[in-house]
């Protein structure tokens, strides 16, 4: 096996633990449904890994890649700040 079907596999793994540890911990954990912190969650850990896997497999350039990564971190960074409860 290559590096790049290691880091796939690893990659891979990643994605499923997101969305694993999402469920676990707002079903089964705290029996609750899904929040914001939750979705951003879920959302940065399945398309990260997908981004890496696009462009170890040659399909996304370099400006590409920077324009996705920069996306997914102004994602991320777009709304902290104290979370809202409902009633």
């Amino acid at each position: 096996m290559t590096a790049d079907n290691w880091v796939e596999i690893i990659m891979a793994g990643i994605m499923a633990l997101a969305i694993g540890g999402v469920i676990w911990d707002r079903f089964i954990k705290h029996r609750s449904g899904i929040g914001v912190r939750a979705i951003q969650f879920s959302a940065v850990g399945a398309l990260v890994p997908a981004i890496v896997l696009l462009a170890i497999q040659g399909s996304l350039d370099h400006q590409a890649l920077g324009t996705l990564l920069g996306a997914v971190a102004g994602y991320t960074l777009s709304n902290f700040g104290p979370e809202e409860k409902s009633n």
